[in-house]
């Protein structure tokens, strides 16, 4: 998750969005940058943070005998969560809420935009759609009806523009 905002910006998305032949850009169809990409990833990399905190703290309280002496990895695990702050829990059912949160929208909006294209102003299109000359039938940069028409257009083949 940590280079994910690297790949974003210097290569349009992850190495896994780039094999499945899709890229990140900006509604008019331009590359991010360094704003976009961490504005992208600043909230799971918020919790990310928090939750790193919490298990480092837990780990100081714990004693190296009771850690040594735990049966497994399982047991480990939870010595750790029993010596977390009280109000980690919370931050755990944010996370949750978050992530199911970024699912809804993802799921209820047409241009499939999670929570976190809309705070960085981002979204996620085919790399075949990246070089084609888009007129904005809207001049709000959210509406979904000029990437919905053009992404029609293009798989009908028929062209709005002239080449050459």
């Amino acid at each position: 998750m940590e280079t994910t905002p690297f790949f974003n910006a210097y290569c349009g998305g992850s190495p896994g969005k780039l094999a499945v032949g899709i890229r990140i850009t900006k509604p008019d169809g331009s590359r991010i940058g360094w704003r976009e990409a961490i504005a992208r990833s600043a909230v799971g990399l918020g919790f990310a943070l928090v939750i790193l905190y919490f298990h480092v703290w837990a780990l100081t309280r714990v004693g190296e005998a009771d850690y040594s002496n735990a049966s497994g990895i399982f047991e480990q695990a939870s010595l750790i969560q029993s010596h977390r702050p009280s109000w980690a829990s919370m931050v755990d059912i944010l996370a949750r809420v978050w992530i199911w949160g970024e699912l809804i929208v993802l799921l209820l909006n047409k241009r499939k935009r999670a929570l976190h294209d809309f705070i960085a102003g981002t979204i996620v299109i085919r790399k075949e759609f990246v070089d084609i000359p888009v007129a904005p039938w809207s001049s709000d940069p959210t509406s979904d009806a000029d990437w919905v028409n053009a992404s029609r257009t293009h798989m009908r083949g028929e062209s709005d523009h002239q080449t050459g």
